[in-house]
């Protein structure tokens, strides 16, 4: 019995083990596998996920094939280099696949295996193009069962969706002379201990064999939790008004198991902690010289001022701002001129934007709602270097559109006080696509707050979700009882389109908490989805009575009308979520989709407008503009819209397919067959998804008369049809199946005309359209061969 288990081990017959991730080191389900997936303790070989980004997937740049090999060989170098400071590098292969487990994942195998566990704990510390770098052991020895060996004859017919290894090969003498030179390397600078070829050598007191450690330098799986750092946060946040941020993480910290909370351990971040004279620790982050003594200042200045504070804070709870304001005029400490900036900042933008809005239908009203008192606003900040001051620097520059400063304050802002949520936030939405995240990316670190900001990021621009779940799955380990953490990762489903799995996580979150209103707006739109009309209405009901004022429970109640196509009643609650917050998106992007179901394409253009000037980052608003356009008849604008949402999300199929449908009402086709060629990327070669994209090929090659390429793609519609889908009715490939069957007519001697029958005969036994035609077309076959007998 041992022995059998030993033979099959990794795999097909292996049952338990997953054999996929035994070979190649990856699986495309993930960690919801139903096999296990068993982490090597020692190996030859390291896996660094989602390194290589290959330009050709970028639809807005064109390459030639000569400049993506250039891009190629210079990345391939580096990686070579880099990784070859660890030990003696025997391979390093790039896979140029397009699935998520796989695009863009390097592989290399060293000599021995404590190299592989230098490397992987040196890389976990590493940043490359920008991005940081994971790196893990893998359990791939033999590559040559890892790559796909129909790729390699040019037959694999799955693509870059392929689930073994395509691998993009670096030019041979670039390859070469790496090898030589690292040869010239070892013979130079000969390592101090040798063996033999890949065998085991024992861990040094230094180094274990063990998985390799976190970026933290933590041999654990658990991180000490930040008890008393939360617990200052909470203070520091709430006297400054900023009760969200104060919300975020009181949510964290009660999700610290309480035995935790109890001995108070306290997470190290960058910023070590400085002692204060004061009764009570004041924030002071400051790289300025006599640091202690303004940390002492600011600290007794808020003391004095503490009855003033708190008064003012009673006035702001009640939103008056602008006597909270007047209140701390005199004021020095920064607790106090934080409050009083902030309240002046609030209650001038409120005034502006009401005005704004009483100009709305006008020729006088502005494109956005102008504010004059913020640049007096800014010369109060002018200098300030204290945290939070430097928070509100970064917000009063983004309300002024002046992004590069308003990151540059921000960033300083959250390493120097990262538990500030607020701060993070704002950093967010002044961040517009994927290249700025890259770019300010090595700049925030890897404190927890800065990892989540990362996850939530790559949600908001609908980044590579994987990665998004390795992320969060890092500070899960930190608060294991947090629903907010449940929740950010239920929306990573949403956006990867599992909707069962997201579905069952916010029922989790729900069950625990059956008043979390948090989120309850993205579990609405996937209840919607899944046309589940008895939950929707069910949480509509118990939400309505618990916070019916929340314009998250607006947009919910809106989803709940608009599933029972009560499109009017939905719009009214669509409009209600946004007077309760102008910046709600979700709501302006629902409310566009309405109006478009109410064919009313001027109000649903006027929506998805607002949502644009919300978050220009969303592709729905500018994919609803461009169905809104098409809609109309107006494909030149609806064009460019479709290009803003591909440009957003690529790897959407949805957004290629609604631009080849542009092109081709423009009469582009040949624009429009690269989009078609694009979409079937992103599915299953032999699903009928792809069979009904390729039917399209075929129709746009026949408009531009390359008659070779449309029977080409209609015969692969009958051979997915026939050989993958044997329960497809003939009637949906009937078209297909009679153009193959003319075209090898019309080819003469050239032709298979025992296919033609087969296709013609399956076609006249039908129901179709076309089963006239192809029993005409057999008798003319019959007839012309009984003619040839007469002859011979």
């Amino acid at each position: 019995m041992a022995s059998h288990l030993a033979n099959i081990f990794g795999t097909e017959q292996d049952r338990v083990n997953c054999s996929f991730y035994y070979k190649i080191g990856a699986c495309r389900h993930g960690d919801r596998c139903s096999r296990k997936h068993i982490r090597p303790p020692f190996s030859q070989t390291i896996l660094l996920p989602n390194v290589y980004h290959n330009p050709a997937h970028n639809p807005n740049e064109s390459y030639t094939e000569d400049q993506l090999q250039q891009n190629f060989d210079t990345t391939y170098e580096d990686l070579y280099c880099e990784l070859a400071k660890y030990g003696h590098l025997l391979e390093l292969h790039v896979c140029d696949n397009v699935g998520d487990h796989l695009i863009g994942n390097v592989y290399a195998r060293y000599e021995w295996e404590t190299e592989a566990q230098a490397a992987v704990d040196a890389l976990n510390n590493r940043w490359y193009a920008g991005r940081p770098l994971y790196a893990e052991l893998s359990p791939v020895t033999d590559f040559r069962e890892a790559c796909c060996r129909q790729n390699e004859n040019g037959e694999c017919n799955r693509g870059g969706f392929c689930n073994f290894m395509h691998l993009r090969l670096a030019s041979k003498k670039l390859v070469s002379e790496l090898k030589a030179g690292q040869r010239l390397e070892r013979r130079l600078n000969p390592p101090k201990s040798l063996g033999g070829a890949g065998g085991w050598e024992p861990p040094s007191s230094r180094r274990s064999a063990s998985p390799p450690r976190r970026r933290d330098g933590r041999d654990d799986d658990r991180q000490k939790a930040p008890v008393r750092e939360l617990r200052q946060a909470i203070k520091d946040c709430t006297d400054r008004g900023l009760l969200a941020a104060a919300k975020w993480a009181g949510e964290l910290l009660v999700a610290i198991p309480a035995e935790e909370r109890r001995r108070g351990s306290s997470f190290m971040h960058s910023t070590p902690a400085k002692g204060s004279h004061a009764s009570r620790p004041s924030i002071s982050f400051s790289d300025a010289e006599g640091e202690g003594a303004g940390s002492l200042a600011d600290a007794e200045a808020d003391e004095e001022e503490a009855d003033l504070l708190e008064v003012a804070k009673t006035y702001y709870a009640m939103k008056e701002l602008d006597r909270a304001s007047h209140l701390l005029r005199n004021c020095k400490g920064p607790k106090a001129r934080f409050l009083s900036i902030y309240c002046r900042y609030l209650a001038s933008d409120r005034q502006a934007q009401d005005a704004w809005e009483s100009k709305a239908g006008t020729r006088e009203q502005e494109n956005v709602a102008v504010n004059a008192e913020l640049v007096g606003l800014l010369a109060l900040l002018k200098n300030d270097t204290e945290p939070f001051l430097l928070f509100l620097k970064g917000v009063i520059l983004a309300r002024m559109n002046r992004r590069p400063e308003a990151t540059e304050a921000l960033i300083k802002s959250a390493k120097a006080y990262p538990w500030n949520w607020s701060c993070w936030k704002q950093l967010g939405r002044v961040v517009q696509d994927n290249d700025e995240f890259a770019g300010i990316r090595p700049h925030i670190g890897d404190h927890p707050a800065a990892i989540l900001f990362s996850v939530t990021i790559m949600i908001d621009l609908h980044a590579h979700a994987e990665g998004a779940l390795d992320l969060l799955q890092r500070v899960q380990r930190i608060f294991p009882q947090s629903l907010y953490l449940q929740a950010l990762r239920a929306q990573i489903f949403y956006h990867l389109r599992d909707f069962d799995e997201a579905e069952q996580i916010f029922e989790h979150v729900l069950a625990e908490d059956p008043y979390r209103v948090d989120e309850i707006d993205v579990y609405s739109n996937i209840l919607y989805v899944m046309k589940k009309r008895a939950r929707l209405s069910d949480i509509a009901h118990q939400f309505v009575k618990v916070a019916k004022d929340r314009p998250e429970v607006c947009c919910l109640v809106g989803n709940y009308h608009s599933l029972r196509t009560q499109h009017e009643q939905a719009i009214r609650y669509f409009q209600r979520a946004v007077l309760l917050d102008r910046t709600y998106l979700a709501a302006w992007t629902l409310m566009g989709h309405e109006f478009v179901e109410l064919k009313n394409s001027q109000a649903a253009i006027e929506a998805y407008r607002r949502a644009i000037d919300v978050n220009r980052k969303d592709y729905r608003a500018w994919y609803g503009l461009g169905q809104t356009y098409e809609m109309i008849d107006m494909p030149q604008y609806a064009l460019h819209y479709f290009q803003r949402a591909t440009a957003l999300r690529p790897y959407d199929i949805r957004m290629w397919q609604a631009l080849a449908s542009c092109y081709q009402t423009l009469q582009k086709y040949k624009d429009a067959i690269q989009c078609y060629r694009r979409a079937l990327f992103g599915v299953d070669q032999l699903s009928r998804e792809a069979a009904a994209l390729i039917h399209k090929l075929a129709t746009l090659y026949a408009q531009i008369n390359d008659h070779e390429q449309a029977a080409a793609c209609h015969t692969r519609v009958v051979e997915i049809a026939i050989h993958s889908h044997s329960d497809v009715p003939v009637v949906e490939y009937a078209k297909s199946a009679m153009h193959v069957a003319l075209w090898e007519i019309s080819k003469g001697a050239a032709g298979d005309l025992t296919k033609a029958r087969a296709l013609l005969s399956r076609v006249a036994g039908s129901a179709a359209e076309e089963s006239g035609d192809a029993a005409a077309k057999l008798r003319g076959l019959d007839a012309a061969a009984g003619g040839e007998m007469l002859q011979s």
